[in-house]
This record gives structure tokens, sequence and C-alpha cells, in this order.
């Protein structure tokens, strides 16, 4: 019997799993960065890719979080948070199935009321979920001495470049079609099937409030001051902020620690929890630059700060020895140190007969008389 002969209807069931790309990414530092985990979730039914995540490293609970989000909200603003501007039309599923298959991984630690089963392939059953992984790419052993692929790109380019996989996945791989749908002309794509499907309410799509599915991904604790959002050393800011009254109060405070939720693959924005809502912070840059540079990861942020450290420490011996530099010249000019200041009693005496006579002198050669 097929794998789907007993399904009907679309996010009956869902399969997801991860694999890893071959090359590896060039972070901002210019340093090579670990491989990119690529955490894709299937609807059974028509095929249709539904969420994806990613991480640097191994398969992490992490990237099934931000697949599980992706699922969740609208396409459009989940490939805007990367970077990349698509229509509604390409990508128009959104909400949970009833049912989640996961693979024996971190993503099985995920705890979700809103998906009624949650089921564990079988460690011995490496087909149990045959459909995504038949959808994997196949690599070739090499022989010889170690070696790897390392790309130019970024992870945040590198995430994009597999996101544009999947849009032409959904628009023109080929599945199959009851004789219903050919007879109706159904395109055998997993749009065109989950187009068809979905105009006879044939789905059991949970449908999960945008902030539900934020608060899926990875939580933290960050500072927040009357400047804004700190998060490793970089400021976020965001209108809906002073809205909310939160900088008037860390002002009052001096220091406010708040709960945020972050997208590890893409650090430009994230949220934090203030009284109950969500606020969308966004990278504050110190002048005009470039957005572009701030769609970095989250390790990328943590190198530049680490950067930003080192650079602070040798400016402070930089500026040390600046000083002491123009005080040996002072001294060889004058004669004596920079810095010969005396406390004396009493009121500074500056209009004594010496005193004006030495400053109207001073006057006459400033003016080249």
């Amino acid at each position: 019997m097929r794998f789907t002969e007993h399904l009907g209807n679309l996010l009956e069931c869902v399969e997801a799993d991860a694999y890893v790309l071959e090359v590896h990414p060039t972070g901002i530092t210019g340093a090579l960065l670990p491989k990119l985990t690529v955490v894709r979730i299937i609807d059974s039914v028509s095929r249709m890719l539904l969420g994806i995540g990613f991480s640097l490293n191994s398969e992490r609970a992490a990237a099934y979080q931000m697949a599980l989000a992706c699922m969740a909200i609208d396409k459009v603003k989940y490939c805007a948070w990367l970077g990349l501007i698509i229509s509604p039309a390409e990508w128009p599923s959104r909400g949970w199935p009833a049912r989640h298959v996961v693979d024996r991984g971190p993503g099985s630690l995920i705890d979700l009321e809103e998906i009624a089963f949650s089921e564990l392939a079988p460690a011995y059953a490496g087909q149990s979920k045959a459909i995504i992984e038949s959808s994997h790419r196949r690599r070739d052993k090499l022989s010889g001495a170690p070696s790897y692929l390392r790309s130019t790109k970024s992870p945040i380019e590198l995430a994009v470049e597999e996101i544009k996989k999947l849009l032409v996945a959904n628009r023109s791989v080929q599945v199959k079609r009851t004789p219903r749908m050919v007879a109706e002309g159904v395109l055998p794509t997993p749009i065109g099937v989950w187009t068809y499907l979905e105009r006879y309410g044939r789905t059991e799509s949970c449908s999960v409030d945008e902030w539900d599915a934020i608060r899926l991904l990875p939580k933290v604790e960050v500072p927040c001051t009357a400047s804004g959002i700190e998060y490793y050393g970089e400021i976020f800011r965001a209108p809906a902020l002073w809205a909310s009254g939160i900088l008037d109060v860390a002002a009052a405070e001096g220091r406010l620690t708040v709960t945020a939720y972050v997208m590890p693959m893409c650090i430009r924005q994230f949220w934090i929890e203030w009284k109950g809502a969500l606020i969308e912070v966004t990278w504050s840059l110190p002048f005009d630059d470039g957005e572009a540079q701030t769609y970095l990861t989250l390790e990328e942020l943590k190198s530049l700060h680490r950067r930003n450290q080192s650079d602070e420490a040798a400016l402070r011996e930089h500026q040390d020895a600046v000083a002491i530099d123009l005080d040996e010249r002072f001294e060889a000019v004058f004669g004596r140190a920079a810095e010969t200041r005396v406390r004396q009693q009493g009121r500074a005496k500056v209009r004594t007969t010496d005193a004006r006579a030495e400053t109207r002198a001073i006057g006459k050669v400033a003016e080249g008389r």
C-alpha cells in the first residue's frame, strides 16, 4: 500500500527532516563557518514544501523551530525577514497540521499543543518518511585526501538560495494526480494540487496566531536601556518601542532585562515581550551605511562582538601611546611636562598690572601687529 493512500486532506500529515549543505559559508569577518543544516517540512498529500528552517553546525532543535514557525505564518513576511521578496501566490500555505512526524533527533524535543499527534519515525524504518527523504539530494563519496568546499557566500545568502529552490520545487516538481484532477486540468505540481484541494475545503490546517509561532523561536534575556534593546553590543530599535513606554521605564530604572525571541539564522530583527505583547525590533546602525550588512547570523554577530571588544582594548593602548607621544613632544619644546597644574589658595587675580600688560602683548602678536 502506498504511504499516502489513507490520506485525503491537506495538512492531514506532514513530515520533517534535515540535510546538510556540502559547502561551508564565509562569515562577515572572512572566517570559515560550519555547514548549514536545512530543515524542510512537506505536506504528505500535495507534496507542497510548507516550511524551511536553518542552523549552523549539526541538526538542531533551533532549525526545526524555525521551520515550524515558517510553516505557521505568512510566507511573504517570513521571506522578508531573510531579505527575500516574494508574492503571496508563490507560497500560499499557512498553518499547522493535525498530525506531525519528525525525525528522531533534536526536533522531537519540541512540544506543540496545537499539533494533535507527534510521531517519531521508527529508528529501524529508514523510509518511514519516504516522501521527504526521497527529495534529498544524493552525494558522491570522494576518495583521496580530505578536502572541503568553501563558498564565498554568507550563511544568509545560502539560506535564501535554499528558499528559492523550495519555491521552484513547489511550482515545478511533478506529482501524482487523481483522475478527477486530470479531468479538471489541475497542474501536476505541489501548488496545483494544493490549490485544488484547498478550493474544495479539504484541509486540516490549524490556524496559528503569528505571535504564537514566533514564540517557538529560541528565547533569550536581553538588556533594555533608554537608548533601545542591546544585544551583543548592538542597538535594536522600533517605533513601537517608544510607543510601548518601555524605554521610559528603562530610563527611570537605569536598565531592564526583557525576554526576547530570536532567529539565530538572521539576527537583523527579533522580538521582545513586554506586558504580554511582542514588539519587533530591528538592528539600528550608528549611521546610514547600508542595511544589507545587518543580515547576519547570531554566530556572526557574536564574532563581530568579540572583534569589537578586541579593537576597543587595542584602542585604549593606542590612546595611551598617543598621549605619551604628545607629552614628550611638548616637553621637548617647552622644557617641562605638559601637565603642571598647582592648586593655590584664594581667588585668581588676572587683572593685575603685569597680567593686563602681558595680555595686551599676546593680543598684538596674535593680530600680527
